[in-house]
C-alpha cells in the first residue's frame, strides 16, 4: 500500500481518535489563552550623538572617541538591581501590579494569602525586580541603543521603558561626569597639598635668611630652594590639569542632553501582542487540520500495520483475494482505545504552543512538526541528517564570524544564530552532533543500524582508532586545562571545534557510501557557495556601498573553505575528466565563486586554491590533461618570471596578481599587509615562548598564553585563549604528545588518501579522492594562518574527506579491514 492510500485509511479509521485530539487542542488552547494575560509590547530607540567639537575643546591633544565607546556595558549598567528597584518604586508597581492580573491569578493569589498570610512588602519589591529583570530587554546596534519591554498592562510597560531612558540619560551624570569630578578634586587637593608643602619651604627660608643674618653665615637653604622651584612647576602642572578635568566636566554636563537622542519615543501601542480574532481562527482551523491527520496516523501505526489486497496476495499466494472488495482498500487490525491516548497528547501540546504563542502558526504547528521530525530521524538514514547539517554549515550566516562587518542581516541569519551560538551550553550544531551521536548508538542497541547506515566497512580499523585517540586526547586536555586552574568557559570555546571533529568523521563514515553519494555532496556544496556568492554580492553594491561603507570582506573569514573547495572542485572534475558537460558546468559556476573571492579579500583563500592545486598536480596520474598542463607551464616559465619581475613594484593594473602575491609573501613597509605579517609574528613568537614552559604535555584548555612583547592582535585573540596560526596554538596548548594524539587522524587519512588513490580507476572516485586531500590541505593551511580549529564549517568539511578516504581505503582493500560484525 502507497502513502497515499495509507493515509486515506488512517483517516477513515481512526477518525475519533483525530477529534479527540482536536478536541484537546480547543480546550488547551482556550484555557491557556483564558489564564495568560495580554502582553503590550513597547520600544524605544535612542542615537548615541556625542559632540566631537566640545571633546576637542576640552581636550585639543587627545584622539575624539568614537560614537559607540562604552555602549557595550550599558545594558548591564541599565539593567543592574540598583537602577531596577528604583524604576519600580518611582512607577509605583507594587500598587499598580495586583490590578493588572487575571482574574485566574488574583484568585489564587487570594488563595494562597489566606494560606500562607500576607506577603511582605520587602519580597513583593524582589518578586517586581526579577519579573522587571526579565521583562525588560536593552541592547546595542552600533551607536543606537534599543529598549523594549513586555508587560501586561500597557501604561506600566510605557512607564518601565521611558524610566529605563531616563536612566540611560542618568548615567552620563552618575558614572563619567562624576568620575571627571572626583578626578579634579583630587588634583585639587594634590596641589593645595603641594602649595602648603610650598609654603612651608618658604617660611623655612625667611627663618633660615634672618638666621644667618644675626649670625652672620652664610644660609642653608640651597635644597629647599631647588624643592621648591621643583614644587612650583607641580602645582603649576597639577593646576593645569585640574582646569582641564573640570572644564571637561561643565561641558560633558552640559552636552548631556544631546548625548542621547530619543528618536523612536515610548509610545503606547494600540493593541497587544498575537494575533487578532480572525487570525486565531485561521490558525487553530490549520492547526486542528495539521492535529487530526497526524492523530490518525498515529493511531494507525500504533494500533497496527495495514495490509492491502497486493500485499495479501504475495503473502497468501491466492489470486482470488485480489478480487474481493474490502469497502476501504485495505484490512486493519482492530484499534484498542490506547492508540488514542497518543493523538490527545499531541492535541493538548499543539494548543498548548498555539496559546503560548499568541495566535501564531508557527508556534502552533511545533509539536507536530517536532513528532514528524523525530519520526523521520528514527527511520531515514543517518546520511540524510548529516546531509542537512552540511548544506546549514556551507549556506547560513555564522554570527560569531561578524559577516557582512555587521551592517547587515541576511534572512538566513537566525538559522545561524541558532546553529552557531550557544543554545545549552553548546551551540546547536554540537546539540545536533551529540543527538545523531546517540541515535546511532539506540539504532545499534535496537538492531535498526543496517537500515540506517550505509553497507560496508566504515572504513579502515587504523583510522577509526586514531579518531578515538583524537577524541579522547581532548577530553584529557580539557581536565589536565582546568585541574591546572584553567576557566571552563574559555575551554569551552577552546575546544568545541576540536572535539567535534572526530565524532563527526565516524557518523560520516557509518553515514556516507562513497563513491555513490559524492554527487549528494557535491550538489550541497554547489548550492551553498552560489547562495554565499549572492548574498554577498547583493551585501556589497546594495547595502554596503549606497551605504558609503567600503566593508574589508562580504559573508566571514570562516566561510574562505566554502568558496575555495568549490573552486578545487570544478577545476579537479575538469582535470581528471576533460568533457564538454564538465567544462560547461565548471564555467557556469566559477564565476560565483570568483566574485565572492573578490569581495570577500581574504588573501589566504588564494594561498589555499595554488596550494591544493599544486598537490593535485603532483599527485594525479600522468594523463593527457596532465601532459598537456605540463607542456603549457614549460613554455609560461621565462614570460610568467619576466611578468612577475616587472610587476613587482606596481600597484595594479595588469599586474594585480603579481600585487597580491606580493602583499602575502614580502608586503611593501608601511602596508595593512606588512602590518598583519607583523602581528602575526609578533603573536607566533608570543605562543612559542610560551609552550617552552611545558613542551611534552602543554597547558591544556582553559589557559591564555603570555604576551610576552605587545600586540595589537591580543584582544582579537580573546586576550590570548585563542591563536591565529592554530598549529602552534595546538601545539602550546596539548604539548608534542597532546598535538599528536589529536592530529593523529590526519596522517594516517593522507596514508591511506595515497594508498587508494592508485588504486582507484572511476573518475568520479579520483575527483573525490583530490578533493577531499585538499580539504585536509585547506584545513591545516587555514588553521596555520587563521583560527581554522575553531569553525564548525571546517569540522565538517575534514569530516566527509575523511569518510570519503576511509571508505575508499575500505573498498579496495588496502588495508587488512576484520570482517564485519553481525
Amino acid at each position: 500500500m502507497d502513502a497515499r492510500q495509507g493515509l486515506r485509511v488512517s483517516l477513515s479509521r481512526h477518525r475519533a481518535a483525530g477529534a479527540a485530539a482536536v478536541l484537546a487542542c480547543a480546550l488547551a488552547a482556550a484555557v491557556i489563552q483564558a489564564a495568560q494575560p495580554p502582553v503590550w509590547h513597547v520600544q524605544a530607540e535612542v542615537l548615541v550623538a556625542e559632540g566631537s567639537t566640545t571633546y576637542r575643546l576640552t581636550s585639543p591633544f587627545d584622539a575624539v572617541p568614537a560614537l559607540d565607546r562604552g555602549l557595550e556595558q550599558l545594558p548591564e549598567q541599565l539593567t543592574a538591581k540598583a537602577h531596577l528597584v528604583k524604576m519600580v518604586k518611582r512607577t509605583n508597581l507594587i500598587d499598580r501590579w495586583e490590578s493588572s492580573r487575571p482574574l485566574l491569578l488574583r484568585l489564587k493569589g487570594a488563595v494562597m494569602e489566606k494560606v500562607r498570610g500576607p506577603v511582605a512588602e520587602a519580597d513583593q519589591l524582589d518578586a517586581l525586580v526579577s519579573m522587571v529583570d526579565q521583562k525588560l530587554n536593552v541592547w546595542v546596534e552600533r551607536d543606537r541603543v534599543f529598549i523594549a519591554c513586555e508587560w501586561p498592562e500597557r501604561d506600566i510597560a510605557v512607564a518601565v521603558v521611558e524610566g529605563t531612558v531616563q536612566a540611560l540619560k542618568g548615567l552620563r551624570q552618575e558614572r563619567e561626569i562624576k568620575a571627571l569630578e572626583s578626578s579634579a578634586q583630587a588634583l585639587d587637593a594634590q596641589r593645595a597639598g603641594v602649595e602648603a608643602e610650598m609654603q612651608q619651604r618658604l617660611e623655612f627660608i625667611g627663618t633660615e635668611q634672618r638666621a644667618a643674618a644675626a649670625a652672620r653665615r652664610w644660609p642653608q637653604y640651597a635644597g629647599a630652594q631647588e624643592q621648591l622651584l621643583r614644587d612650583g612647576a607641580r602645582r603649576s602642572e597639577l593646576w593645569l590639569q585640574g582646569f582641564n578635568v573640570h572644564l571637561r566636566a561643565e561641558a560633558m554636563a552640559r552636552s548631556s542632553s544631546h548625548r542621547y537622542l530619543v528618536t523612536r519615543p515610548a509610545l503606547p501601542p494600540r493593541r497587544p501582542e498575537g494575533a487578532n480574532t480572525m487570525g486565531w481562527v485561521l490558525a487553530f482551523l490549520v492547526t486542528a487540520v495539521t492535529v487530526f491527520v497526524a492523530a490518525a496516523v498515529l493511531a494507525a501505526y500504533r494500533s497496527g500495520r495495514v495490509v492491502s489486497e497486493g500485499q495479501l496476495v504475495d503473502s497468501l499466494g491466492l489470486p482470488v483475494v485480489g478480487r474481493l472488495r474490502l469497502g476501504w482498500s485495505g484490512i486493519m487490525v482492530r484499534a484498542e482505545w490506547r492508540t488514542a491516548l497518543p493523538g490527545v497528547a499531541l492535541g493538548l501540546a499543539s494548543g498548548l504552543a498555539l496559546a503560548a504563542g499568541r495566535g501564531s502558526l508557527a508556534a502552533g504547528l511545533v509539536p507536530t512538526l517536532l513528532l514528524v521530525g523525530a519520526v523521520a530521524l528514527w527511520r531515514l538514514p543517518l546520511k540524510w541528517p548529516l546531509l542537512v547539517l552540511l548544506l546549514v554549515a556551507v549556506t547560513v550566516d555564522d554570527p560569531t564570524d561578524r559577516p557582512y562587518y555587521n551592517l547587515w542581516r541576511s534572512p538566513l541569519w537566525p538559522v545561524g544564530r541558532l546553529f552557531f551560538t550557544n543554545v545549552l551550553w553548546f551551540t546547536g550544531f554540537e546539540l545536533s552532533v551529540m543527538g545523531l551521536a546517540a541515535l546511532t548508538v539506540l539504532r545499534r542497541l535496537f538492531g535498526l543500524s543496517a537500515k540506517a547506515e550505509a553497507p560496508g566497512l566504515p572504513g579502515p580499523g587504523p583510522l577509526r582508532t586514531a579518531l578515538l585517540v583524537s577524541f579522547l586526547t581532548v577530553c584529557w586536555l580539557i581536565a589536565w586545562g582546568v585541574l591546572r586552574g584553567g576557566v571552563f568557559r574559555e575551554a569551552l570555546w577552546q575546544f568545541r571545534a576540536l572535539l567535534s571533529m572526530p565524532v563527526v568523521a565516524m557518523l560520516a563514515l557509518v553515514a556516507f557510501d562513497f563513491p555513490k553519494d559524492l554527487r549528494l555532496v557535491g550538489r550541497v556544496l554547489v548550492f551553498g557557495s552560489v547562495v554565499k556568492a549572492l548574498l554577498g554580492t547583493y551585501f556589497i553594491y546594495r547595502v554596503a556601498l549606497p551605504m558609503g561603507e567600503y566593508p574589508p570582506h562580504t559573508t566571514g573569514h570562516n566561510d574562505t573553505m566554502v568558496f575555495v573547495i568549490g573552486v578545487v572542485l570544478a577545476l579537479v572534475r575538469v582535470w581528471e575528466w576533460p568533457s564538454w558537460r564538465n567544462l560547461g558546468e565548471a564555467l557556469l559556476w566559477l564565476p560565483f565563486l570568483a566574485m565572492a573571492l573578490r569581495l570577500n579579500d581574504r588573501r589566504i583563500a588564494y594561498v589555499d586554491i595554488a596550494m591544493v592545486l599544486g598537490f593535485v598536480y603532483l599527485l594525479s596520474p600522468m594523463h593527457r590533461t596532465k601532459r598537456f598542463a605540463t607542456q603549457v607551464m614549460v613554455v609560461m616559465i621565462p614570460v610568467l618570471l619576466i611578468y612577475t619581475a616587472v610587476g613587482w613594484n606596481a600597484r595594479g593594473g595588469i599586474f594585480k596578481p603579481v600585487v597580491k602575491v606580493r602583499s602575502i609573501i614580502a608586503p611593501a613597509a608601511d602596508t595593512e599587509e606588512e602590518s598583519s605579517n607583523v602581528e602575526r609574528d609578533i603573536e607566533n613568537f608570543n605562543l612559542l615562548k610560551s609552550w617552552e614552559r611545558d613542551p611534552m604535555l602543554g597547558q591544556g584548555f582553559g589557559h591564555a598564553f603570555k604576551e610576552f612583547l605587545p600586540s595589537n592582535d591580543f584582544a582579537q585573540s580573546s586576550f590570548g585563549h585563542i591563536g591565529h596560526n592554530s598549529v602552534l596554538w595546538l601545539l602550546w596548548i596539548g604539548g608534542i604528545f597532546g598535538f599528536f594524539g589529536v592530529w593523529l587522524y590526519l596522517g594516517i587519512t593522507s596514508f591511506f588518501f595515497a594508498r587508494a588513490l592508485r588504486r582507484a580507476s572511476d573518475v568520479s572516485e579520483r575527483v573525490g579522492l583530490l578533493v577531499a586531500i585538499g580539504v585536509i590541505i585547506t584545513y591545516l593551511l587555514q588553521s596555520f594562518g587563521d583560527m581554522g580549529t575553531q569553525a564548525m564549517q571546517f569540522v565538517f568539511f575534514v569530516s566527509v574527506a575523511v569518510a570519503i578516504i576511509g571508505r575508499s581505503a575500505s573498498r579496495h582493500g588496502v588495508w587488512r579491514a576484520p570482517a564485519p560484525s553481525l
